[in-house]
């Protein structure tokens, strides 16, 4: 049996050991927080990223990519209104880095001095939270 063969049944042997105890957050009717479903543009972005084993470092790791993301977060600024060069973007891998950027934001709003001079020049800041935050 070759090489391919095995891995192939050994990937369908884990596949299948995995559906028996997962939940399938890929159901249609799934519903969660963070899942609904699959996405089918979503799957097939995750195919070409693995696939391609790109890593998004710098535009000469990924330029296409790097295009890519540029166009789309240009079509995105666009549709509310911000055509015309205006604005710019990143995207977020997650919830705690989007609050991370919203902070980081909102203090450069506050003090757009802070990127020349450093924040040790800025006054004391706090975050508030809430009890259940640890």
């Amino acid at each position: 049996m070759s090489c391919i063969v095995c891995a192939i049944a050994m990937l369908t042997c884990v596949y299948v050991c995995c559906t028996c105890v997962c939940v399938y957050s890929g159901q249609p009717h799934f519903y969660n927080q963070l899942f609904t479903g699959i996405d089918e543009v979503g799957l097939l972005g995750q195919f070409i990223t693995a696939a391609t084993n790109t890593s998004m470092y710098t535009f000469e790791m990924a330029p296409v990519f790097s295009l890519i993301e540029a166009e789309v977060l240009r079509k995105m600024r666009e549709l509310i209104g911000w055509g015309g060069g205006k604005g710019d973007g990143i995207f977020s891998p997650g919830g705690s880095f989007s609050n991370i950027y919203g902070m980081l934001l909102a203090r450069y709003h506050k003090f757009p001095e802070s990127k020349s001079k450093g924040i040790k020049e800025l006054p004391q800041m706090a975050i508030f939270c809430s009890e259940q935050v640890k």
